[in-house]
């Protein structure tokens, strides 16, 4: 009977796998909200579902995360109005470089949930507005 070798082959990859790093969310939003409770509802136990006073807790849980968030929405664009025709300056990320935008504050708007201030005919993130100077010099002119 004969004697065969066996040799060991260890084998490396040197395959270049391409590895995407998570960021989490930090927070947890309507859409995050009503994935949950859709999820719960789905794999809930038939023989032993969930509690009406717990559904409905969660649907009031739900209803005030609304009001909030259009409550803060509702602040957002009224702080940002109260800064039209008022020197400000922001720092704004373009293309990788911080500019620097020194102006007034000609009109403000709100696209998909964000408001901007335009200033220099350029559009501003309310939360890149780093300071703010009132006009005394225009105020008084408009009492006058």
């Amino acid at each position: 009977m004969g004697v065969e070798s066996v040799s060991s082959y260890n084998s490396v990859s040197s395959s270049t796998e391409s590895t995407e790093v998570r960021n989490p969310k930090t927070t947890l939003d309507q859409d995050d909200f009503i994935k949950l409770l859709l999820t719960q509802l789905q794999n809930q136990d038939p023989l032993s579902p969930m509690e009406d006073t717990d559904f409905i807790a969660q649907m009031a849980q739900f209803t005030s995360l609304q009001e909030m968030t259009s409550l803060n929405n509702s602040f957002d664009f009224s702080s940002a109005v109260s800064l039209i025709g008022k020197t400000v300056y922001a720092e704004q990320t373009v293309n990788g470089e911080v500019a620097s935008i020194l102006g007034i504050v000609e009109n403000v708007s709100v696209e998909d949930g964000e408001v901007y201030a335009t200033i220099n005919n350029t559009q501003v993130l309310l939360e890149n507005i780093l300071q703010v100077t009132s006009n005394k010099k225009n105020e008084e002119d408009e009492l006058l």
